[in-house]
């Protein structure tokens, strides 16, 4: 049997990182955070990428890493929020067991308003609405506001190993 990514998207603000981290520790995997990895390569945070060479760079290098990543396995993968928007990219990943994290916006509004550091963030709203439509997409859709980050990344790490059993041969 193969080992599967186990990825993790979602609306900034929903816990993505936090949740990953704590999978990786739970199932002796590695972790990578995509904009943490596109931020040590470039030398700059992700709202100076965006400042200094634009959104589409930024998406380029999301792609890039994209590709990269979905090559390997046995990884724990938190996304950007907007890595998995582009069918392309989320077709990369259609092999793995992508869960995505969701809360209502109230929620999420709350909890950006305590980070100045994502450069989306201003219209936080209105790509929130927009994005839905993507974030639906995919079969896992996990609430990450009701619940501790480590219940919920064992209700994600029980669903994991369940997807492993239906693996195809």
């Amino acid at each position: 049997m193969a080992l599967r990514n186990l990825v993790i998207t979602g609306f900034m603000g929903t816990g993505k990182s936090r949740i990953g981290r704590i999978l990786a520790e739970n199932m002796g995997m590695s972790f990578i955070d995509m904009d943490r990895t596109m931020e040590q390569r470039q030398g700059k945070t992700v709202s100076e990428i965006f400042a200094d060479y634009g959104e589409p760079f930024f998406r380029e290098l999301e792609r890039q890493l994209c590709f990269e990543l979905f090559q390997k396995s046995g990884q724990i993968i938190a996304t950007g929020g907007g890595a998995l928007i582009p069918r392309a990219n989320r077709q990369l990943f259609s092999k793995d067991s992508v869960f995505c994290l969701r809360a209502p916006y109230e929620v999420l509004a709350e909890r950006l308003s305590r980070n100045t550091k994502r450069p989306l963030a201003k219209n936080a709203k209105e790509l929130w609405a927009e994005r839905n439509y993507y974030y639906q997409k995919f079969f896992h859709q996990i609430d990450s506001w009701k619940e501790p980050p480590e219940k919920i990344a064992a209700r994600i790490q029980r669903l994991f190993e369940l997807d492993a059993q239906f693996e195809p041969p």
